[in-house]
C-alpha cells in the first residue's frame, strides 16, 4: 500500500492522500449550512488523544477503498493512507484512513455514538496489507436515528429516498437541526443500492462468487477452505437479509394498512359493479330463454300441423300464429360516456377425469414431496420413483 493509493466518490476516482476536491468543498457547504458556525477545536498534538478521523472499509483482494466515508476516535495519532483494522458490530473490519483531523462540530449531536479504533502498533499496520479479508462483512456504526413508530389508522405516509440530503449528512456524520415529521408521515428508505452497507455487502459478495467459480475441489484438504467460504457466505446472506428486512419490513407494515384501507374503501363501488353486472347478465340470459322457448313452440306448432295435414288430407286447425317473443338484446349498448358490450369468455369443466388425456393431467408435487418427506421410498405410488438426494448443510459458528 502507498500512499497514492486511489479512492472512489461520485466525482469518479481521486489520491487518497489529497482527498477529492469537490467533495472537501460540499462538506465545508454542508457543514456551514445545516450544523451553523463552529468553533475549530485545537490541533490535537501527537502527544494527546482521542484523535478524530475518517476512513474507508478497505477490501484487500479488491486493493481499493469503498466510496462511503466513516467517522471514528483512534487511540493513536494516524495519518492518511494508514491500513488499519476498525471495529465494526461484534468484529472488525479492514479500512484506510481517508482523512484526519476531523472537526468536532461534524459529530456535535452523536458523539457519544462514534466507536474507537484500539491502539494498533507500527508493525501490524506495516503487515495489514497481508491480511485476509474479513468473513464477515463490515456494517456500518450503529444508526443514529430511531425506526418510525406504527402510524395511526389512515396515516398518510411521506417516502423519501435513502440518498436525500439529510440522509447523507447522517451518513456523513455532519450534525443538522432535524425537522418534526408529523405524526401522520413516515420516512422511508425506498433506493438499497445507494446505502453503503448494502454495496459493500454486495461488493463482498462478488468476491465470494468469484472465489466459487474459480474453486476447484479434487482431495479431501480442498473440502476445508470450500466449508470456511461457506460460512462466510452464511455470515454475509444473514447480513444481506438483516439489510432487507430494514428497507423491507417498514413497507410491508404501511403496505398492509394501506391494502386493508383501500380494501374497505372499493368494497361499495366493487359490489356496485358486481350487482350491475350480475343483472345484465341475468336479464340477458332470461331474454334468450323466452326467444329459445318462443321458438321452440312455433317448431313444435308447425310439427302438429304438419302431422294433422297427412291426417286429414291437407286441412289443418292448428294455430300457426308465431308466438310473440321479446326482442333480441343487443350486443353492445352505447350511452354518451361508455358503451357495454360482450366478448367471449370460455371456460372448461372436467365431466370425466378418467377420459382427460395425460397431457392434461398434472401431478401433485405437494402431496408427493409431503409422501417423499414422510415415507422416503418405502411408500409405492405406481408411475412414481422416489430418491434421495442429500444436500449440503452449513452450521456457523
Amino acid at each position: 500500500m502507498t500512499l497514492e493509493q486511489t479512492g472512489h466518490c461520485k466525482h469518479g476516482k481521486f489520491v487518497l492522500t489529497e482527498g477529492c476536491s469537490q467533495c472537501i468543498a460540499e462538506r465545508s457547504e454542508s457543514i456551514e449550512k445545516y450544523a451553523g458556525p463552529t468553533e475549530t477545536p485545537p490541533a490535537e498534538t501527537a502527544d494527546s488523544g482521542p484523535f478524530l478521523v475518517k476512513i474507508r472499509y478497505y477490501s484487500r483482494s479488491e486493493d481499493e477503498a469503498g466510496d462511503q466515508e466513516y467517522t471514528y476516535y483512534s487511540e493513536d495519532p494516524l495519518k492518511v493512507g494508514d491500513v488499519i483494522r476498525v471495529p465494526v458490530r461484534n468484529h472488525t473490519a479492514g479500512a484506510i484512513v481517508s482523512m484526519i483531523d476531523v472537526p468536532e462540530a461534524e459529530i456535535a449531536e452523536y458523539s457519544d455514538l462514534i466507536k474507537t479504533i484500539p491502539s494498533q502498533t507500527p508493525e501490524r499496520q506495516e503487515k495489514a496489507a497481508e491480511w485476509e479479508p474479513a468473513a464477515a462483512v463490515p456494517a456500518e456504526p450503529e444508526a443514529v436515528e430511531e425506526p418510525p413508530a406504527d402510524p395511526p389508522a389512515g396515516a398518510e405516509t411521506e417516502v423519501t429516498p435513502a440518498g436525500s440530503q439529510h440522509a447523507l449528512l447522517h451518513q456523513q456524520g455532519i450534525a443538522f437541526e432535524e425537522t418534526e415529521v408529523p405524526v401522520n408521515r413516515a420516512l422511508i428508505h425506498i433506493d438499497p443500492e445507494s446505502d453503503p452497507r448494502v454495496v459493500a455487502l454486495y461488493q463482498e459478495a462478488l468476491h465470494l462468487q468469484e472465489l466459487a467459480e474459480a474453486r476447484e475441489i479434487i482431495t479431501n484438504d480442498d473440502l476445508k477452505p470450500a466449508t470456511e467460504d461457506l460460512a462466510a457466505i452464511a455470515h454475509l446472506m444473514k447480513a444481506l437479509t438483516e439489510r432487507k428486512a430494514e428497507f423491507v419490513t417498514p413497507v410491508r407494515r404501511y403496505l398492509g394498512a394501506f391494502q386493508d384501507a383501500f380494501k374497505t374503501l372499493f368494497a361499495p363501488i366493487e359490489a356496485a359493479d358486481r350487482i350491475t353486472r350480475d343483472k345484465m347478465k341475468t336479464f340477458r340470459a332470461d331474454q334468450q330463454r323466452k326467444i329459445d322457448e318462443a321458438a321452440q313452440l312455433d317448431a313444435d306448432k308447425l310439427a302438429v300441423a304438419q302431422r294433422e295435414a297427412a291426417l286429414h288430407q291437407g286441412e289443418i286447425t292448428v294455430d300457426l300464429t308465431p308466438v310473440e317473443a321479446p326482442p333480441a338484446v343487443p350486443q353492445r349498448v352505447h350511452t354518451e360516456i361508455g358503451t357495454a358490450g360482450q366478448r367471449d369468455n370460455w371456460k372448461y369443466e372436467v365431466v370425466d377425469f378418467a377420459l382427460l388425456p395425460n397431457e392434461y393431467k398434472m401431478p401433485d408435487a405437494s402431496l408427493l414431496n409431503a409422501t417423499a418427506k414422510r415415507h422416503h421410498d418405502q411408500k409405492e405410488v405406481p408411475g412414481v420413483r422416489f430418491y434421495n438426494e442429500p444436500t449440503t448443510t452449513m452450521r456457523t459458528r
